[in-house]
């Protein structure tokens, strides 16, 4: 009988897990066929930033094998998939991620008897500067937030794609002026708590001017995205808010709707909302 022994690792460790779990099942990622297959998945105490694994398998891994590394930002967030390059046993991430949850999963099972996690180097999870706030840049994300985000009338603000956002408690977005995330279907931008038990405000929008928000995904908030009397409606394409207290809430006057101030809204959606999905307060002009 063969006795396997699993031990996890954390380099320089600063953060801890609570607990680790093995088995097999449908594995479901974007863009790909699902495929039956086996996993290995550890599941963080705290948020972790990630930049290195290495797994050690009673087969020693040659670097051929077909492997997905997935994660979550909270506990019962969506899967992604964290791009690699490895040689042999050791994976080194091609964008540092932040994992409440990190899954090996291959079509074979792979024996794996340890995992080592290597964290990001200190500063790397850049603190986002307040001043510095017209432009947010893929190669300084994931950004950690320490205030509110406010951009003023007559200000605009953009956000790369595959740009990460992180907010903690009693703070927000306010958008008086324009703001543009650029997402796109590969590499939207994401909008989180730092902590899924405290959630952040959410974004608030009160503009003149359009704003434009591109494969967005926005959760762990108390508001959501919610427009407020706003004379300018913003363009939604492709965004989810995903597990928050309120998902989208629009207030809107007579205007809102008409031919000079349209509501363009494409392929968007509210998903395991605490309280409302979709909230629209006031008359909407057919």
């Amino acid at each position: 009988m063969l006795l396997r022994i699993f031990a996890f690792l954390i380099t320089e460790a600063i953060a801890s897990f609570l607990r680790v779990e093995t088995g097999h099942r449908s594995i479901e990622i974007d863009g790909r066929d699902p495929y039956y297959g086996h996993y290995t998945r550890v599941v963080f105490t705290d948020q972790t930033c990630i930049r290195a694994v290495t797994i050690h398998c009673l087969v020693p891994l040659t670097g051929a094998e077909e492997i997905d590394l997935l994660y979550t930002n909270c506990e019962n967030g969506q899967w992604r998939v964290a791009h690699y390059n490895n040689k042999e046993e050791r994976f080194y991430l091609k964008e540092q991620i932040q994992a409440k949850q990190l899954s090996v999963t291959s079509r074979i099972p792979l024996s794996i008897v340890d995992l080592q996690v290597e964290p990001c180097s200190p500063g790397t999870f850049k603190q986002a500067d307040p001043l510095e706030k017209h432009s947010f840049h893929l190669n300084n994300s994931p950004y950690q937030m320490t205030e509110n985000l406010t951009i003023e009338k007559d200000e605009f603000a953009s956000i790369e794609a595959g740009v990460q956002l992180f907010f903690p408690p009693n703070t927000g977005i306010f958008v008086y002026g324009t703001l543009y995330i650029n997402g796109t279907d590969k590499k939207p931008v994401y909008l989180e708590a730092i902590d899924e038990k405290k959630p952040w405000i959410g974004m608030i929008i009160s503009s003149e001017t359009p704003s434009t928000f591109s494969y967005l995904n926005l959760s762990g908030s108390v508001y959501g995205i919610t427009v407020k009397n706003s004379p300018a409606f913003p363009i939604f394409d492709h965004v989810v808010a995903d597990s928050n207290q309120n998902g989208f809430t629009f207030d809107v006057d007579e205007s809102i709707g008409s031919d000079e101030t349209p509501i363009r809204v494409y392929k968007t959606s509210a998903v395991n909302s605490l309280q409302n999905g979709f909230t629209i307060n006031g008359k909407v002009e057919n």
